[in-house]
């Protein structure tokens, strides 16, 4: 891919302080940044159902580490929530997904990467085991917040104009909103790829 360098204007305090921080890749944020704006895709947010398992070890993350967005129960009533959420949304590869962890927010963000399917997980590949019946959407996670990071309820409210989603799956209507909650999680992860 031919590189080429560009002007842009930007906060000129905003960009002081970022150059200040090492880990900080002006370049590569502005072009990540770019790629989002330009790539068609739904957005969805998935809720990781953390209330559901009376283990008290579930932190709700636990789909990030195997790359999956989950639902969990009998197939007709969640798993098809990973294909078709609502009667007119569909999740392809491509959407994306913000991961909602009950009690503490929005802690993660990707990108889906296949398909689920109505065969339930069995064995070593369920994140959680034991008896609930797992179903998976493989997805690539890019941002990932800490706990003490998370988008809370009330910011999600001012972010999106409504509070935290209801249910296993729910789309998200307008991509300046998804803009918009995409940059405040990204300005507070300090590592992007």
């Amino acid at each position: 891919m031919a590189r080429r360098t560009v002007s842009v204007t930007m906060d000129e305090k905003l960009v002081k302080k970022a150059k200040n921080r090492d880990e900080i890749n002006i370049s590569a944020i502005a072009e990540r940044a770019l790629r989002d704006a330009m790539t068609q895709s739904d957005s969805f947010f998935v809720n990781s159902n953390r209330d559901t398992f009376s283990n008290e070890d579930v932190v709700g993350m636990e789909v990030v580490d195997h790359g999956v967005a989950a639902a969990y129960g009998n197939w007709d009533e969640f798993g098809y929530q990973l294909v078709n959420p609502t009667d007119s949304s569909t999740i392809t590869p491509g959407d994306r997904i913000f991961l909602w962890v009950d009690e503490q927010g929005v802690r993660a963000e990707g990108r889906v990467i296949g398909t689920a399917n109505d065969e339930p997980v069995i064995g070593d590949e369920q994140v959680y085991g034991g008896s609930q019946t797992e179903f998976h959407l493989p997805t690539r996670w890019y941002t990932v917040l800490d706990e003490d990071d998370a988008v809370s309820n009330k910011e999600l409210k001012q972010v999106l104009g409504r509070g935290n989603p209801r249910g296993t799956v729910h789309p998200i209507d307008s991509k300046h909103n998804v803009q918009r909650l995409l940059e405040v999680m990204r300005g507070r992860v300090s590592n992007l790829p």
